[in-house]
Protein backbone atom coordinates (compact mmCIF):
# COMPACT_ATOMS: atom_id res chain seq x y z
CA UNK A 1 0.00 0.00 0.00
CA UNK A 2 1.08 3.63 -0.88
CA UNK A 3 2.24 6.22 1.59
CA UNK A 4 -0.71 7.83 0.59
CA UNK A 5 -2.99 5.32 0.85
CA UNK A 6 -1.86 4.19 3.85
CA UNK A 7 -2.40 7.99 4.77
CA UNK A 8 -6.05 8.17 3.56
CA UNK A 9 -7.11 5.43 5.63
CA UNK A 10 -5.40 6.46 9.08
CA UNK A 11 -7.39 9.53 8.59
CA UNK A 12 -10.59 7.65 7.73
CA UNK A 13 -10.47 5.87 11.16
CA UNK A 14 -9.37 8.47 13.17
CA UNK A 15 -13.01 10.25 11.82
CA UNK A 16 -15.00 7.10 12.58
CA UNK A 17 -13.50 6.88 16.24
CA UNK A 18 -13.95 10.58 16.91
CA UNK A 19 -18.10 9.83 15.82
CA UNK A 20 -17.79 6.38 17.68
CA UNK A 21 -16.48 8.40 20.47
CA UNK A 22 -18.73 11.78 20.13
CA UNK A 23 -22.03 9.42 19.80
CA UNK A 24 -21.26 7.04 23.20
CA UNK A 25 -21.01 10.25 25.22
CA UNK A 26 -24.35 11.80 23.64
CA UNK A 27 -25.62 8.30 25.18
CA UNK A 28 -24.79 8.48 28.48
CA UNK A 29 -24.46 12.07 28.76
CA UNK A 30 -27.36 13.52 30.69
CA UNK A 31 -30.24 15.24 29.07
CA UNK A 32 -33.60 17.73 29.59
CA UNK A 33 -35.86 15.27 28.03
CA UNK A 34 -39.48 17.30 29.07
CA UNK A 35 -39.85 21.02 30.10
CA UNK A 36 -38.93 23.01 32.17
CA UNK A 37 -42.62 23.45 32.46
CA UNK A 38 -44.46 25.96 34.74
CA UNK A 39 -47.13 23.99 36.91
CA UNK A 40 -48.52 26.88 39.31
CA UNK A 41 -47.18 30.50 39.72
CA UNK A 42 -49.49 31.87 43.20
CA UNK A 43 -48.10 35.13 45.01
CA UNK A 44 -45.50 33.78 47.03
CA UNK A 45 -44.52 30.04 45.28
CA UNK A 46 -44.39 28.83 42.22
CA UNK A 47 -44.45 24.64 41.31
CA UNK A 48 -41.99 23.61 38.18
CA UNK A 49 -41.23 20.07 36.35
CA UNK A 50 -39.09 18.92 34.79
CA UNK A 51 -37.49 15.47 32.85
CA UNK A 52 -34.56 14.05 32.86
CA UNK A 53 -32.85 10.41 31.16
CA UNK A 54 -30.68 9.64 33.89
CA UNK A 55 -31.25 9.78 37.62
CA UNK A 56 -29.02 11.94 40.17
CA UNK A 57 -30.01 15.28 41.83
CA UNK A 58 -31.19 17.87 39.88
CA UNK A 59 -30.93 21.67 41.21
CA UNK A 60 -32.97 25.14 40.10
CA UNK A 61 -31.59 28.04 40.52
CA UNK A 62 -33.56 31.50 40.47
CA UNK A 63 -33.41 35.11 42.01
CA UNK A 64 -35.87 38.04 41.32
CA UNK A 65 -34.87 39.85 37.97
CA UNK A 66 -33.62 42.51 38.56
CA UNK A 67 -31.26 41.47 41.56
CA UNK A 68 -29.38 38.46 39.74
CA UNK A 69 -26.34 40.26 41.07
CA UNK A 70 -26.38 39.09 44.33
CA UNK A 71 -26.56 35.56 43.34
CA UNK A 72 -28.96 32.64 43.21
CA UNK A 73 -30.84 30.79 45.23
CA UNK A 74 -30.64 27.04 44.66
CA UNK A 75 -32.68 24.35 45.66
CA UNK A 76 -31.93 20.75 45.28
CA UNK A 77 -34.32 18.29 44.02
CA UNK A 78 -34.15 14.27 43.70
CA UNK A 79 -36.24 12.98 40.87
CA UNK A 80 -39.00 10.26 40.95
CA UNK A 81 -38.17 7.42 38.43
CA UNK A 82 -40.47 6.17 36.75
CA UNK A 83 -40.42 2.75 34.57
CA UNK A 84 -42.19 2.68 31.24
CA UNK A 85 -41.97 -0.03 28.66
CA UNK A 86 -40.94 1.27 24.87
CA UNK A 87 -41.09 -0.25 21.54
CA UNK A 88 -38.70 -1.65 19.47
CA UNK A 89 -38.17 -3.38 15.96
CA UNK A 90 -39.71 -6.38 15.32
CA UNK A 91 -42.83 -6.37 17.99
CA UNK A 92 -40.27 -6.19 21.18
CA UNK A 93 -40.47 -4.25 24.07
CA UNK A 94 -38.11 -3.14 27.08
CA UNK A 95 -38.03 -1.86 29.91
CA UNK A 96 -36.78 2.04 30.28
CA UNK A 97 -36.52 4.53 33.28
CA UNK A 98 -37.06 8.13 33.43
CA UNK A 99 -36.57 10.90 36.04
CA UNK A 100 -39.24 13.73 36.83
CA UNK A 101 -38.21 16.21 38.84
CA UNK A 102 -40.91 18.56 40.57
CA UNK A 103 -40.44 21.50 42.72
CA UNK A 104 -42.15 24.40 44.83
CA UNK A 105 -40.15 27.55 44.75
CA UNK A 106 -41.48 29.18 48.16
CA UNK A 107 -41.17 32.46 49.75
CA UNK A 108 -41.41 33.99 46.47
CA UNK A 109 -42.18 37.92 46.55
CA UNK A 110 -45.87 39.49 44.69
CA UNK A 111 -45.93 41.13 41.98
CA UNK A 112 -42.24 40.02 41.33
CA UNK A 113 -40.32 38.71 37.90
CA UNK A 114 -37.80 36.06 38.53
CA UNK A 115 -35.69 34.18 36.34
CA UNK A 116 -34.84 30.70 37.02
CA UNK A 117 -32.72 27.74 35.14
CA UNK A 118 -32.21 24.14 35.91
CA UNK A 119 -29.22 22.34 36.25
CA UNK A 120 -27.76 18.83 36.92
CA UNK A 121 -25.31 16.62 36.21
CA UNK A 122 -23.53 17.64 32.63
CA UNK A 123 -26.61 19.81 31.64
CA UNK A 124 -27.81 23.59 31.78
CA UNK A 125 -30.90 24.95 30.67
CA UNK A 126 -30.92 28.71 29.04
CA UNK A 127 -32.57 31.39 31.71
CA UNK A 128 -36.40 31.36 31.86
CA UNK A 129 -38.56 34.39 33.74
CA UNK A 130 -42.15 34.22 35.34
CA UNK A 131 -43.85 36.72 37.45
CA UNK A 132 -45.58 35.80 40.41
CA UNK A 133 -49.21 37.09 41.32
CA UNK A 134 -50.00 40.60 42.64
CA UNK A 135 -51.93 40.91 46.02
CA UNK A 136 -54.07 43.47 44.19
CA UNK A 137 -54.46 42.04 40.88
CA UNK A 138 -57.32 42.86 39.38
CA UNK A 139 -56.56 42.28 35.79
CA UNK A 140 -56.22 39.09 34.07
CA UNK A 141 -55.68 37.57 30.47
CA UNK A 142 -55.72 33.71 30.00
CA UNK A 143 -56.29 31.26 27.14
CA UNK A 144 -59.06 27.98 27.82
CA UNK A 145 -58.19 24.98 25.24
CA UNK A 146 -58.22 21.53 25.19
CA UNK A 147 -58.63 18.17 23.20
CA UNK A 148 -55.03 19.06 21.73
CA UNK A 149 -53.73 14.96 21.19
CA UNK A 150 -53.22 13.38 18.01
CA UNK A 151 -51.85 16.01 15.46
CA UNK A 152 -48.93 18.01 17.40
CA UNK A 153 -48.38 20.34 14.48
CA UNK A 154 -52.11 21.90 15.08
CA UNK A 155 -51.38 21.87 18.58
CA UNK A 156 -48.40 24.29 18.17
CA UNK A 157 -50.25 26.69 15.91
CA UNK A 158 -52.77 26.94 18.63
CA UNK A 159 -49.99 27.56 21.20
CA UNK A 160 -47.91 29.91 18.91
CA UNK A 161 -51.32 31.94 19.31
CA UNK A 162 -51.64 32.03 22.65
CA UNK A 163 -48.33 33.16 22.97
CA UNK A 164 -49.18 36.18 20.80
CA UNK A 165 -52.03 37.14 23.44
CA UNK A 166 -49.19 38.05 26.51
CA UNK A 167 -51.49 35.26 28.77
CA UNK A 168 -51.26 35.08 32.62
CA UNK A 169 -52.14 31.48 32.47
CA UNK A 170 -53.81 28.99 30.09
CA UNK A 171 -55.92 26.24 31.23
CA UNK A 172 -56.08 23.07 29.23
CA UNK A 173 -59.63 21.26 28.97
CA UNK A 174 -58.21 17.49 28.61
CA UNK A 175 -57.02 14.94 25.85
CA UNK A 176 -53.72 16.07 26.03
CA UNK A 177 -52.37 13.02 24.27
CA UNK A 178 -54.19 10.43 22.48
CA UNK A 179 -53.40 7.54 24.79
CA UNK A 180 -52.23 8.09 28.55
CA UNK A 181 -50.37 4.94 29.36
CA UNK A 182 -47.75 5.16 26.02
CA UNK A 183 -45.21 7.42 27.51
CA UNK A 184 -43.51 7.92 24.13
CA UNK A 185 -46.74 10.20 23.42
CA UNK A 186 -46.50 12.57 25.99
CA UNK A 187 -43.38 14.70 24.53
CA UNK A 188 -44.60 15.03 21.08
CA UNK A 189 -48.37 15.66 21.73
CA UNK A 190 -48.54 18.06 24.59
CA UNK A 191 -44.42 18.89 25.93
CA UNK A 192 -42.69 19.69 22.74
CA UNK A 193 -45.56 21.86 21.26
CA UNK A 194 -45.99 24.07 24.40
CA UNK A 195 -42.16 25.13 24.36
CA UNK A 196 -41.59 29.05 24.60
CA UNK A 197 -44.53 29.61 26.45
CA UNK A 198 -44.86 26.60 29.17
CA UNK A 199 -41.38 27.59 30.60
CA UNK A 200 -42.56 31.23 31.67
CA UNK A 201 -46.38 30.88 32.29
CA UNK A 202 -48.20 28.28 33.89
CA UNK A 203 -50.58 25.73 32.30
CA UNK A 204 -52.63 24.25 34.56
CA UNK A 205 -54.10 21.04 33.10
CA UNK A 206 -57.81 18.65 33.30
CA UNK A 207 -57.23 15.39 33.05
CA UNK A 208 -58.94 13.43 30.03
CA UNK A 209 -60.78 9.99 28.80
CA UNK A 210 -57.44 10.07 26.70
CA UNK A 211 -54.79 10.97 29.49
CA UNK A 212 -56.17 8.32 32.37
CA UNK A 213 -54.12 5.05 32.45
CA UNK A 214 -52.74 2.83 35.26
CA UNK A 215 -49.22 4.57 34.34
CA UNK A 216 -50.11 7.05 35.93
CA UNK A 217 -48.36 9.98 33.48
CA UNK A 218 -50.76 12.92 34.58
CA UNK A 219 -50.15 12.96 37.87
CA UNK A 220 -46.34 11.74 37.24
CA UNK A 221 -45.78 14.73 35.38
CA UNK A 222 -48.58 17.35 35.93
CA UNK A 223 -49.59 17.46 39.35
CA UNK A 224 -47.27 19.84 41.64
CA UNK A 225 -46.19 17.48 44.96
CA UNK A 226 -48.75 17.99 47.51
CA UNK A 227 -51.64 18.59 45.20
CA UNK A 228 -54.32 16.03 43.08
CA UNK A 229 -55.90 16.15 39.80
CA UNK A 230 -58.73 18.38 42.05
CA UNK A 231 -57.71 21.55 42.33
CA UNK A 232 -58.75 25.14 42.58
CA UNK A 233 -56.16 28.54 41.98
CA UNK A 234 -57.05 32.28 42.31
CA UNK A 235 -55.84 35.12 39.86
CA UNK A 236 -56.95 38.78 40.79
CA UNK A 237 -60.35 38.65 40.14
CA UNK A 238 -60.84 35.34 38.76
CA UNK A 239 -61.29 31.97 41.02
CA UNK A 240 -60.87 28.60 38.66
CA UNK A 241 -61.58 25.26 39.78
CA UNK A 242 -60.09 22.60 37.53
CA UNK A 243 -62.28 18.93 38.33
CA UNK A 244 -61.02 15.41 37.86
CA UNK A 245 -64.02 13.30 36.43
CA UNK A 246 -62.26 9.99 36.57
CA UNK A 247 -60.76 10.02 40.28
CA UNK A 248 -62.20 7.34 42.47
CA UNK A 249 -63.97 8.86 45.44
CA UNK A 250 -62.45 8.50 48.85
CA UNK A 251 -64.76 10.67 50.73
CA UNK A 252 -67.81 12.50 51.41
CA UNK A 253 -68.02 16.47 51.47
CA UNK A 254 -71.45 17.59 52.51
CA UNK A 255 -73.16 20.25 50.23
CA UNK A 256 -74.07 23.30 52.40
CA UNK A 257 -78.03 23.12 53.15
CA UNK A 258 -79.03 26.08 50.26
CA UNK A 259 -78.37 23.95 47.89
CA UNK A 260 -81.45 22.84 46.50
CA UNK A 261 -80.59 19.58 44.72
CA UNK A 262 -77.95 16.98 45.99
CA UNK A 263 -75.03 16.53 43.58
CA UNK A 264 -74.72 12.55 42.81
CA UNK A 265 -71.07 12.40 42.43
CA UNK A 266 -68.11 13.27 44.05
CA UNK A 267 -66.55 15.52 42.11
CA UNK A 268 -69.68 17.63 41.68
CA UNK A 269 -69.63 17.60 45.56
CA UNK A 270 -66.01 18.63 45.61
CA UNK A 271 -66.87 22.04 43.45
CA UNK A 272 -69.98 22.62 45.51
CA UNK A 273 -67.67 22.63 48.46
CA UNK A 274 -64.98 24.53 47.01
CA UNK A 275 -67.32 27.28 45.95
CA UNK A 276 -69.37 27.61 49.50
CA UNK A 277 -65.93 28.39 50.75
CA UNK A 278 -63.91 30.53 47.75
CA UNK A 279 -65.08 32.56 45.13
CA UNK A 280 -63.89 35.56 43.30
CA UNK A 281 -65.68 38.29 41.11
CA UNK A 282 -65.26 35.60 38.25
CA UNK A 283 -66.01 32.23 38.81
CA UNK A 284 -64.67 29.56 36.66
CA UNK A 285 -64.58 25.69 36.39
CA UNK A 286 -63.25 22.93 33.97
CA UNK A 287 -63.77 19.64 33.69
CA UNK A 288 -63.76 17.30 30.12
CA UNK A 289 -66.38 15.67 29.58
CA UNK A 290 -69.39 18.51 28.55
CA UNK A 291 -72.50 18.42 31.24
CA UNK A 292 -74.23 20.24 27.91
CA UNK A 293 -73.07 20.05 24.55
CA UNK A 294 -75.24 19.87 21.49
CA UNK A 295 -73.29 17.78 18.78
CA UNK A 296 -70.50 15.85 18.77
CA UNK A 297 -70.59 13.19 21.66
CA UNK A 298 -73.81 14.76 22.85
CA UNK A 299 -72.04 14.44 26.25
CA UNK A 300 -74.69 15.09 29.74
CA UNK A 301 -72.14 14.15 32.34
CA UNK A 302 -73.09 14.74 35.74
CA UNK A 303 -77.02 14.62 34.38
CA UNK A 304 -79.46 15.84 35.72
CA UNK A 305 -77.80 17.78 38.55
CA UNK A 306 -74.66 19.12 37.47
CA UNK A 307 -76.46 22.09 35.06
CA UNK A 308 -78.42 23.31 37.45
CA UNK A 309 -76.13 23.20 40.39
CA UNK A 310 -73.36 25.22 38.23
CA UNK A 311 -76.18 27.74 37.78
CA UNK A 312 -77.06 27.63 41.64
CA UNK A 313 -73.99 28.17 42.99
CA UNK A 314 -73.39 31.51 41.18
CA UNK A 315 -70.95 30.20 38.43
CA UNK A 316 -69.90 31.93 35.85
CA UNK A 317 -68.55 30.20 33.03
CA UNK A 318 -68.57 26.26 32.48
CA UNK A 319 -65.12 25.39 30.17
CA UNK A 320 -65.21 21.67 28.84
CA UNK A 321 -64.18 19.94 25.78
CA UNK A 322 -63.91 16.06 24.48
CA UNK A 323 -66.39 17.05 21.32
CA UNK A 324 -63.63 18.62 18.81
CA UNK A 325 -65.75 21.83 17.96
CA UNK A 326 -66.58 25.40 19.42
CA UNK A 327 -69.80 25.75 20.97
CA UNK A 328 -70.88 28.99 23.87
CA UNK A 329 -74.66 28.60 25.08
CA UNK A 330 -76.61 31.29 25.76
CA UNK A 331 -76.22 32.24 29.67
CA UNK A 332 -78.72 29.27 31.61
CA UNK A 333 -81.00 30.23 34.44
CA UNK A 334 -83.42 28.91 36.98
CA UNK A 335 -86.73 29.86 37.56
CA UNK A 336 -86.80 29.74 41.28
CA UNK A 337 -88.36 32.57 43.91
CA UNK A 338 -84.19 32.88 44.68
CA UNK A 339 -82.31 34.86 41.74
CA UNK A 340 -80.37 32.19 40.26
CA UNK A 341 -77.12 32.63 38.31
CA UNK A 342 -76.62 33.02 34.52
CA UNK A 343 -74.24 30.54 33.70
CA UNK A 344 -72.78 30.13 30.23
CA UNK A 345 -71.00 26.90 28.80
CA UNK A 346 -68.34 26.80 26.76
CA UNK A 347 -66.93 23.82 24.90
CA UNK A 348 -63.26 24.44 23.64
CA UNK A 349 -61.93 20.83 22.16
CA UNK A 350 -60.66 22.78 18.70
CA UNK A 351 -56.96 22.09 20.27
CA UNK A 352 -55.69 20.06 17.24
CA UNK A 353 -57.82 16.71 17.36
CA UNK A 354 -60.00 15.60 14.34
CA UNK A 355 -63.41 17.58 14.38
CA UNK A 356 -66.94 17.20 15.01
CA UNK A 357 -69.72 18.42 13.44
CA UNK A 358 -72.33 20.76 15.17
CA UNK A 359 -75.35 22.35 13.70
CA UNK A 360 -76.06 25.72 15.97
CA UNK A 361 -79.50 26.27 17.48
CA UNK A 362 -81.42 28.04 19.38
CA UNK A 363 -79.69 27.54 22.63
CA UNK A 364 -76.29 28.70 20.99
CA UNK A 365 -74.57 32.13 21.07
CA UNK A 366 -72.01 30.40 19.17
CA UNK A 367 -71.35 27.36 17.09
CA UNK A 368 -68.58 25.79 14.54
CA UNK A 369 -66.35 23.14 13.64
CA UNK A 370 -63.49 24.52 13.57
CA UNK A 371 -59.55 24.65 15.41
CA UNK A 372 -59.42 27.57 18.44
CA UNK A 373 -58.58 28.42 21.86
CA UNK A 374 -60.93 30.77 24.39
CA UNK A 375 -59.01 34.09 25.28
CA UNK A 376 -60.22 35.93 28.37
CA UNK A 377 -59.19 39.33 29.50
CA UNK A 378 -61.15 40.48 32.65
CA UNK A 379 -60.30 43.89 34.72
CA UNK A 380 -62.20 44.08 37.41
CA UNK A 381 -66.33 43.88 36.58
CA UNK A 382 -65.59 43.71 33.04
CA UNK A 383 -64.99 41.00 31.11
CA UNK A 384 -64.19 40.57 27.63
CA UNK A 385 -64.03 37.20 25.22
CA UNK A 386 -62.59 36.16 22.10
CA UNK A 387 -62.56 32.97 20.60
CA UNK A 388 -59.80 32.76 17.74
CA UNK A 389 -59.34 30.19 15.33
CA UNK A 390 -55.66 28.32 14.35
CA UNK A 391 -55.46 31.02 11.78
CA UNK A 392 -55.66 34.15 14.52
CA UNK A 393 -58.94 35.11 12.94
CA UNK A 394 -61.83 35.87 16.14
CA UNK A 395 -64.74 33.51 15.58
CA UNK A 396 -66.46 34.67 18.53
CA UNK A 397 -66.80 38.04 20.75
CA UNK A 398 -68.36 39.24 23.69
CA UNK A 399 -68.07 41.29 26.58
CA UNK A 400 -70.14 41.79 29.66
CA UNK A 401 -69.49 43.55 33.22
CA UNK A 402 -71.18 42.61 36.61
CA UNK A 403 -73.04 45.64 38.96
CA UNK A 404 -73.21 44.16 42.43
CA UNK A 405 -72.40 40.83 41.19
CA UNK A 406 -75.15 40.54 38.74
CA UNK A 407 -74.28 40.57 35.02
CA UNK A 408 -75.74 43.60 32.76
CA UNK A 409 -79.28 43.91 31.09
CA UNK A 410 -77.74 43.17 27.83
CA UNK A 411 -76.15 39.88 28.85
CA UNK A 412 -79.53 38.45 31.17
CA UNK A 413 -81.64 39.25 27.90
CA UNK A 414 -79.67 36.45 26.23
CA UNK A 415 -80.59 33.73 29.09
CA UNK A 416 -82.51 30.79 28.51
CA UNK A 417 -84.49 28.56 31.20
CA UNK A 418 -82.78 24.91 32.24
CA UNK A 419 -85.97 23.52 31.90
CA UNK A 420 -85.95 24.23 28.48
CA UNK A 421 -82.33 23.45 27.73
CA UNK A 422 -82.83 19.93 29.68
CA UNK A 423 -85.66 19.01 27.51
CA UNK A 424 -83.40 19.62 24.34
CA UNK A 425 -81.12 17.21 26.23
CA UNK A 426 -83.97 14.80 27.21
CA UNK A 427 -85.43 14.73 23.76
CA UNK A 428 -82.44 13.99 21.92
CA UNK A 429 -81.51 11.09 24.79
CA UNK A 430 -85.09 9.58 23.56
CA UNK A 431 -84.06 5.78 22.47
CA UNK A 432 -86.70 3.50 20.66
CA UNK A 433 -87.05 0.16 23.03
CA UNK A 434 -85.86 -2.78 21.08
CA UNK A 435 -88.52 -4.26 19.02
CA UNK A 436 -90.34 -7.56 18.86
CA UNK A 437 -90.32 -8.32 15.18
CA UNK A 438 -87.40 -7.50 12.68
CA UNK A 439 -89.20 -5.38 9.87
CA UNK A 440 -90.32 -7.16 6.87
CA UNK A 441 -92.03 -5.62 3.96
CA UNK A 442 -95.53 -5.06 4.34
CA UNK A 443 -95.41 -6.21 8.14
CA UNK A 444 -96.51 -4.26 10.48
CA UNK A 445 -94.16 -2.92 13.43
CA UNK A 446 -94.00 -1.20 16.34
CA UNK A 447 -91.61 1.59 17.38
CA UNK A 448 -91.41 2.71 20.73
CA UNK A 449 -89.40 6.04 22.04
CA UNK A 450 -88.85 5.73 26.14
CA UNK A 451 -88.41 9.71 27.34
CA UNK A 452 -87.46 10.62 30.59
CA UNK A 453 -87.97 14.24 31.71
CA UNK A 454 -87.58 15.74 34.89
CA UNK A 455 -90.03 18.49 36.41
CA UNK A 456 -90.99 22.01 34.74
CA UNK A 457 -92.61 25.08 35.85
CA UNK A 458 -95.96 23.82 33.76
CA UNK A 459 -97.18 21.46 31.53
CA UNK A 460 -95.01 21.05 28.09
CA UNK A 461 -96.79 19.87 24.51
CA UNK A 462 -94.39 17.64 22.86
CA UNK A 463 -95.24 16.85 18.92
CA UNK A 464 -92.96 13.97 17.40
CA UNK A 465 -93.73 12.32 13.84
CA UNK A 466 -91.64 9.62 11.82
CA UNK A 467 -90.41 10.88 8.59
CA UNK A 468 -89.41 8.88 5.38
CA UNK A 469 -87.51 8.84 1.72
CA UNK A 470 -90.92 8.67 0.09
CA UNK A 471 -92.56 5.19 -0.58
CA UNK A 472 -90.27 2.96 1.57
CA UNK A 473 -92.81 3.11 4.50
CA UNK A 474 -96.23 4.06 5.10
CA UNK A 475 -95.98 6.53 7.78
CA UNK A 476 -98.51 6.61 11.50
CA UNK A 477 -99.91 9.76 12.57
CA UNK A 478 -97.93 12.27 14.28
CA UNK A 479 -98.53 12.21 18.04
CA UNK A 480 -98.76 14.33 20.94
CA UNK A 481 -97.47 13.88 24.24
CA UNK A 482 -98.77 16.66 27.35
CA UNK A 483 -95.90 16.43 30.06
CA UNK A 484 -97.50 17.00 33.26
CA UNK A 485 -95.45 19.41 35.56
CA UNK A 486 -94.16 16.85 38.02
CA UNK A 487 -92.61 15.00 34.66
CA UNK A 488 -91.72 11.09 34.70
CA UNK A 489 -90.98 8.57 32.12
CA UNK A 490 -93.46 8.06 29.01
CA UNK A 491 -93.70 6.52 25.58
CA UNK A 492 -94.00 7.79 21.99
CA UNK A 493 -95.86 4.78 20.21
CA UNK A 494 -95.83 4.45 16.02
CA UNK A 495 -96.99 1.47 14.07
CA UNK A 496 -94.87 1.39 11.21
CA UNK A 497 -95.48 -0.41 8.00
CA UNK A 498 -92.43 -1.38 5.38
CA UNK A 499 -93.24 -0.92 1.62
CA UNK A 500 -89.74 -2.02 0.18
CA UNK A 501 -87.58 -4.74 1.97
CA UNK A 502 -86.02 -3.85 5.25
CA UNK A 503 -82.46 -4.46 6.66
CA UNK A 504 -80.96 -3.29 9.40
CA UNK A 505 -77.53 -2.50 10.16
CA UNK A 506 -75.32 -1.27 13.00
CA UNK A 507 -78.51 -0.28 14.59
CA UNK A 508 -80.01 2.09 11.95
CA UNK A 509 -82.63 0.92 9.54
CA UNK A 510 -82.56 1.07 5.61
CA UNK A 511 -84.01 2.49 4.21
CA UNK A 512 -83.86 5.11 7.01
CA UNK A 513 -86.50 6.56 9.38
CA UNK A 514 -85.86 9.69 11.11
CA UNK A 515 -87.92 11.05 14.34
CA UNK A 516 -88.73 15.01 14.11
CA UNK A 517 -89.44 16.35 17.89
CA UNK A 518 -91.09 19.80 18.49
CA UNK A 519 -91.50 21.17 21.87
CA UNK A 520 -92.72 24.42 23.25
CA UNK A 521 -91.56 25.47 26.59
CA UNK A 522 -93.10 28.98 28.24
CA UNK A 523 -92.10 30.95 25.08
CA UNK A 524 -89.38 28.56 23.27
CA UNK A 525 -90.55 26.49 20.55
CA UNK A 526 -87.78 24.57 19.16
CA UNK A 527 -87.54 21.20 16.78
CA UNK A 528 -85.13 18.54 17.01
CA UNK A 529 -84.59 15.41 14.20
CA UNK A 530 -82.11 12.59 14.18
CA UNK A 531 -82.09 9.56 12.58
CA UNK A 532 -83.68 6.48 14.04
CA UNK A 533 -81.98 3.62 15.75
CA UNK A 534 -82.92 0.39 16.45
CA UNK A 535 -82.48 -3.03 17.91
CA UNK A 536 -84.55 -6.40 17.91
CA UNK A 537 -84.95 -8.19 21.18
CA UNK A 538 -83.07 -11.22 20.29
CA UNK A 539 -80.44 -8.73 19.53
CA UNK A 540 -80.82 -6.91 22.67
Amino acid sequence: MSKQKLKIVSIFLWLVAIIFVTFCQSCSSSKITKGPFLLRVEQQRAALMWETNQTGQGQISYAKANNTKKGYKTLKTTPEQIEYKAEQTQGKTIEKQTFVHKVWLEDLQPGQTYTYFVSGADVKTKTYKFHTQDNDDNEVTFAVYGDTRTYADRHRKIAEKIMNENVDFVVHTGDLIANGNQYEQWKPQFFDPLKGLAESVPVYAVKGNHDTGSNGFFEKFLVPPGENANYSFDFGPVHYFCADQYIEPHQKVKLPKSFPTKAETYVLNLICADMSRKRRTWNFVSWHEPALNFGGHWSMWGYPDAVPIMTMTGMDFVLTGHSHQYERFRPIIMRTKKPSGFTTHITTGGGGAPLYNVQPTYYHMAAKKIHHFCLFHIKSDTLTFKAIDIDGNVIDHFEVSKTGGRPDKQYQQTAVPLESVRLHQDVHSAFAAPMDIKPKKNEQFNLVYKLAVPPFSGPVKLNSKLRCNQGSYKMPEEQELILPKAGGYFEIKFAVTPLVDVKVASGTLEPPLWIDCHYRVGEIEQSLTQRVRVETKAEH
